[in-house]
């Protein structure tokens, strides 16, 4: 199973890792606004939102409302044993990391 973990701040850009259950690895990614996400005027708004062909790769995703949250979640889980694998290719549909 891949359980995505992920936080986004005042910007538009996104951190995050994803780990693998059953193989016990990690990946950790950032995806720039434009990779993900558009921009659109609505009235005196400007709005925005994932672009139509993003997905989230991952089985289950956690939102941490700040990124040493996010992090102190990483550390726990490389004490439990899971190694970073950066050969892991993760499809977010609109960009591949």
């Amino acid at each position: 199973m891949l359980i995505s973990n992920y936080y986004r701040g005042s910007t538009e850009l996104v951190s995050g890792f994803i780990y693998d259950t059953e193989k016990r690895t990690y990946k950790t990614f950032q995806l720039k606004a434009k990779e993900w996400s558009h921009t659109w005027r609505k009235g005196n708004y400007i709005k925005s939102g994932p672009l139509k062909d993003f997905k989230n790769p991952a089985d289950i995703t956690y939102y941490f409302p700040s990124k040493s949250e996010m992090e102190m979640k990483l550390i726990d889980i490389q004490k439990l044993g899971f190694t970073e694998d950066n050969s892991i290719v993760l499809d977010f549909g609109t960009v591949k990391k």
